[in-house]
């Protein structure tokens, strides 16, 4: 969908990274997506992470990540985004 959109050198996204370098990610990053399906996600402890390095948050409304991410303060929360996958969440980050 990335080259569908022509979103390449854009979006970048990262599978199965090793521990040891996720912060290095995140430094470097402006936005943290975190579009969960799974309806009992406990924590989602990827999204405390990358909140504790300073970047934004899109997430799915599901489980205890409510609790972390407060809608439209240091993130944003999409009710239906399981479902939908959050396109066009509508999040702006200011330079």
């Amino acid at each position: 969908m990335i080259e569908k959109l022509g979103l390449n050198g854009i979006i970048d996204v990262y599978n199965n990274v090793s521990q040891d370098i996720m912060a290095s990610i995140y430094t470097q990053s402006t936005l943290f997506v975190f579009p969960t399906r799974r309806c009992a996600e406990s924590l989602g402890l990827v999204a405390l992470e990358a909140m504790s390095c300073g970047l934004p948050i899109i997430a799915s409304n599901i489980g205890a990540i409510s609790e972390y991410v407060i809608n439209n303060q240091n993130g944003r929360l999409e009710a239906d985004s399981a479902r939908r996958g959050l396109p066009g969440a509508g999040f702006r980050v200011d330079d």
